[in-house]
């Protein structure tokens, strides 16, 4: 402890360290030696993440330079199509997984997710006019509102891609 002392002493005074600038340095430079955000993962508690969904029906997209669902390379409007059918069939019970390649453009994730977001918005919209005669936008009642979101969740999940490092 007196060699500690020594040590610190040599390189600052304790009245020096009580100064607000060199308490920063120190943080910043124990930041900078410890490295200390490179021990945090990217992803944390991804086991709950996958555990909530078990015995949902999931509709998988795989996103690289086209669309593909089952398999089969499909346009957006046709995805329209078989989201809507899928969620009709599976709401609330259902999940939306998204598999995303390097290579796909920007252009076709955010047109992938409008579309996705469009089909549950639609959903929604329809079952509010079924049941209280208004669209969902123009409802002012919370509970109905909210009655509604659980019926079609937006359970969307963007899955891992394994190919894929991430480094920070």
């Amino acid at each position: 402890m007196e060699t500690a002392k020594l040590v610190c002493d040599s390189v600052i005074t304790e009245a020096e360290y009580n100064h607000l600038y060199y308490k920063s340095r120190v943080l910043l430079m124990t930041l900078v030696l410890f490295d200390v955000e490179a021990g945090i993962p990217p992803t944390l508690n991804n086991e709950n993440k996958k555990n909530k969904f078990i015995g949902y029906s999931d509709f998988k997209i795989q996103l690289t330079d086209v669309i593909k669902c089952g398999g089969e390379e499909i346009v957006l409007e046709d995805l329209k199509i078989k989201l809507e059918i899928f969620i009709d069939e599976n709401t609330p019970n259902y999940t939306i997984s998204i598999y995303q390649q390097p290579n796909t453009s920007y252009r076709l994730y955010v047109n992938t997710q409008n579309i996705i977001h469009e089909v549950i918005d639609e959903l929604r919209n329809e079952k509010s006019l079924e049941l209280y005669g208004i669209p969902i936008l123009e409802n002012t009642n919370l509970e109905q509102i909210k009655m509604i979101e659980e019926l079609f969740p937006e359970s969307i999940l963007e899955a891992e891609n394994k190919d894929v490092l991430i480094y920070m």
